[in-house]
């Protein structure tokens, strides 16, 4: 059910007084030269800048928190990346350096008589491998972009049409993308259909990893390596980040250690504790 028209109208006036006027936007990208392309990032710039002042003012928390920053470095992230893509195919197309980032080289295997391959194989011999014809091609890189609304709609329709994704995130909520999740086992706290599961002694997967990686971060190490399995050293260390953080120390990570530990590793980054 939508807020009523006081309600949003409250929202908007809240989220769009914190935001700069028209004429900044246009100032802070006019090097951008492709007008389209400008007022394309400006559009999602306003849109990223909306959603964090939203976030903020209902005072998100825990696991709300959390996935307002990841959207917002991801968001931020691909703006990023077009921008500094036309910069470098603005100014500096014609430099030695664009060129080395713009195209890569890879061998192409050329097919040639077998007749001719036998004289070839006879005439070299590399520790015994196989000596195969090709050449040197080079080809252009993928060029990033930010993608239109509507082909934003259409991925988004074709991954909830499918049914193979277990979370597919509203448009409203990834400005410059399309966010799809499958998570496998049923998630720790219920009401979602994401979100990773509980875990316990003898667990092993990918999950555990996860889990080993952040409490290793947060300087409850897990071992001397971090390798999916949940033994007596990830027990130990998930009760020690339980026993600081008030919750029940009983060396299952569930909801509430998912939601304690999520929140408590944004915007680490690497430390000393944590395991490569």
């Amino acid at each position: 059910m939508a807020f009523s028209e006081r309600i949003k109208k409250e929202i908007e006036d809240y989220c769009n007084n914190h935001l700069a006027d028209d004429s900044w936007y246009e100032n802070e990208f006019s090097f951008i030269q492709d007008i389209e392309l400008r007022h394309r990032i400006i559009t999602e710039f306003k849109a990223i800048r909306f959603a964090y002042k939203l976030y903020e003012g209902i005072g998100a928390t825990d696991a709300n928190l959390m996935f307002e920053v990841r959207n917002q470095i991801l968001a931020y992230a691909s703006i990023y990346e077009a921008v500094i893509e036309n910069v470098l195919t603005t100014y500096y197309y014609d430099t030695a350096e664009f060129e080395s980032l713009m195209h890569y080289t890879v061998p192409v295997r050329i097919s040639i008589p077998q007749d001719k391959m036998n004289k070839l194989q006879d005439a070299l011999s590399h520790d015994g491998k196989e000596i195969v014809p090709f050449y040197y091609c080079k080809k252009e890189k993928q060029k990033p972009q930010v993608m239109t609304q509507t082909a934003r709609t259409a991925i988004y329709n074709a991954a909830r049409g499918t049914g193979a994704w277990g979370y597919v995130e509203p448009l409203s909520q990834t400005p410059t993308w399309v966010h799809m999740d499958r998570r496998y086992g049923t998630p720790a706290c219920s009401g979602t259909t994401a979100g990773y599961p509980t875990l316990r002694r003898g667990s092993r997967g990918c999950y555990v990893m996860i889990l080993q990686d952040a409490l290793s971060t947060l300087g409850y190490q897990t071992g001397s390596r971090i390798d999916g399995i949940f033994g007596a050293r990830t027990e130990e260390a998930l009760k020690g980040f339980q026993r600081r953080t008030s919750l029940r120390v009983d060396g299952v990570c569930g909801c509430n250690s998912w939601k304690k530990i999520s929140t408590a590793v944004i915007g680490v980054g690497r430390t000393k504790t944590t395991i490569d």
